[in-house]
């Protein structure tokens, strides 16, 4: 569970991604801890929200002090029965728990990704580290490239 950031630095110093690694022994978890450790803007943190779609997952970034529009999800998956993946799916199916997923990592950045224009405000953003205790800064448009997400408001 630990090495999940270390994959991550790999990632990006591969890409020669400029990034800021942050670390908290008491843990990144919330939006909020991030924002009192930081003293960032809650919204330049972006969440990154796992969602279960028939049988897969799927990445939907939001700014931290936004709620994510179930309906708008479901719209954009094409279907009613998508949820938030559960902390067991989320283990399963992208080895991190809440609290500790990573847009970063490349058992999320494989999967689609959306992210809400309402998020794009930022030119550096906040994004989980792999563990509960790191957390990353790096360019949006860093983020963009690596991810090509699609782009949705929610």
């Amino acid at each position: 569970m630990g090495e999940k950031h270390i994959e991550i630095i790999r990632r990006l110093e591969a890409e020669e991604i400029p990034y800021t690694l942050y670390y908290d022994p008491r843990g990144f978890e919330t939006v909020q801890k991030v924002v009192e450790y930081l003293g960032v803007d809650p919204d330049m943190v972006l969440k990154t929200m796992l969602i279960r779609s028939g049988d897969g997952i799927y990445a939907f970034l939001i700014r931290g002090g936004k709620e994510l529009d179930m309906d708008v999800v479901r719209g954009e998956l094409q279907d009613e029965e998508a949820r938030l993946a559960t902390p067991e799916e989320m283990r399963s199916m992208v080895g991190m728990g809440p609290g500790e997923v990573s847009p970063l990592h490349p058992n999320i950045e494989s999967r689609r990704a959306y992210l809400d224009l309402d998020s794009t405000r930022y030119d550096h953003v906040i994004v989980g580290g792999g563990t509960p205790k790191h957390v990353f800064k790096i360019s949006l448009d860093d983020l963009v490239r690596l991810l090509k997400p699609f782009y949705t408001s929610i």
